[in-house]
């Protein structure tokens, strides 16, 4: 669904779809295994944290 076509019944029609079919819940189930036996959510925030590192302060991390 792109964002200008986006409405309120769509996306209700949607996630009730989501929520109706087991599918989705097996596969959540499944990322969140990975997630929980990688540290995947220390290893996101790492990225995240890195991609708002300016250059100033790199040099300034790499100095110490």
């Amino acid at each position: 669904m792109e964002v200008e076509d986006l409405t309120v019944e769509g996306l209700s029609e949607r996630i009730q779809a989501v929520l109706k079919d087991p599918c989705y819940r097996i596969r959540a189930q499944h990322f969140a295994n990975v997630v929980a036996q990688t540290r995947g959510l220390d290893l996101a925030a790492d990225v995240i944290e890195r991609a708002f590192v300016t250059k100033a302060d790199a040099i300034y991390v790499n100095a110490k």
